[in-house]
């Protein structure tokens, strides 16, 4: 899934559940975004909350990225 993500600009997703995609998505989209200039995402679900819950994922995921690595702005990710 994760090769298939890195080799096309678009790509959309249908799954079962439970099969830990949106888990690897979400954290192949926080790397993309820490790593890749003028990298954008867009997220498109049946409802705002999977949307907006996909979006909190990579923001904690961000957030807890480790400051050795990576020096934060305060308002970097909100």
């Amino acid at each position: 899934m994760i090769k298939f993500f890195h080799e096309n600009k678009f790509s959309i997703t249908k799954k079962s559940r439970q099969m830990h995609i949106t888990s690897m998505a979400s954290a192949y989209c926080a790397w993309k975004m820490l790593f890749s200039e003028d990298y954008a995402i867009g997220i498109v679900g049946q409802k705002m909350d999977l949307s907006n819950g996909f979006i909190e994922s990579v923001r904690i995921i961000l957030q807890n990225y480790s400051n050795d690595c990576f020096h934060w702005e305060d308002d970097f990710v909100k």
